[in-house]
């Protein structure tokens, strides 16, 4: 559901956007180029799990989230 939401939003760029929102999950990793796009994406839906009150990543949800940080990532600001 995640990866298909982002190739739709952000086609070509899906595994950029996860390395920025990498950077920002306060994991004190500063080097994601060995991540493949599955860990990236596990710890994005992780990280938004754990910042929704254990609540499963959802449609709605994730549609919310992305709304927010697309355009941080396409200018290259983090939101948080």
């Amino acid at each position: 559901m995640v990866l298909n939401k982002l190739t739709t939003l952000l086609p070509g760029q899906e595994r950029e956007f996860l390395m920025f929102m990498a950077e920002c999950d306060g994991s004190g990793v500063n080097d994601f180029s060995n991540y493949d796009l599955l860990m990236l994406l596990d710890m994005f839906i992780g990280f938004e799990e754990s910042n929704g009150d254990g609540e499963e990543l959802n449609e709605e949800w994730l549609t919310e989230v992305l709304e927010i940080y697309i355009p941080g990532f396409e200018n290259g600001e983090h939101v948080f």
